[in-house]
């Protein structure tokens, strides 16, 4: 016997990725503007652009919200409290959203003011804080 991780489960990011384009493209921004209203924001800017030579799309969420992520872990982890759960005027209440986000990105940066996580084209993750 070949004990593996310490992890019961693993997430297929690619099924998980098929998930999320079953929604089509515009739940992206509204995905992300929705997360940023949910915190009581007065300015929210998203910019979007290609990127020269390749058949991506560059995706940039920036707003004022002094909390950002409560939890820079929130970020990654499936079904974590939410401590919008109890709050019916929330849409964020499953942890969910972001998770659906990050499974279309080839690579992805979170800033905020609890730290900046990094997740790399190659599914590793650096947290700096």
């Amino acid at each position: 016997m070949t004990k593996i991780s310490n992890r019961h489960l693993e997430v297929d990011k690619i099924g998980l990725r098929k998930l999320a384009y079953r929604r089509g493209a515009g739940w992206v921004f509204t995905e992300l503007l929705q997360n940023a209203l949910d915190e009581n924001v007065n300015h929210v800017r998203i910019d979007v652009g290609t990127t020269p030579g390749l058949s991506l799309v560059k995706l940039r969420v920036e707003d004022d919200s002094p909390h950002g992520f409560r939890k820079l872990s929130d970020a990654f982890t499936f079904f974590a409290e939410s401590c919008k759960k109890n709050v019916p005027d929330k849409r964020g209440r499953f942890n969910l959203g972001e998770k659906l986000v990050l499974a279309i990105c080839e690579s992805a940066v979170i800033s905020t003011t609890t730290g900046t996580i990094e997740f790399a084209a190659d599914g590793t993750r650096m947290e700096f804080r």
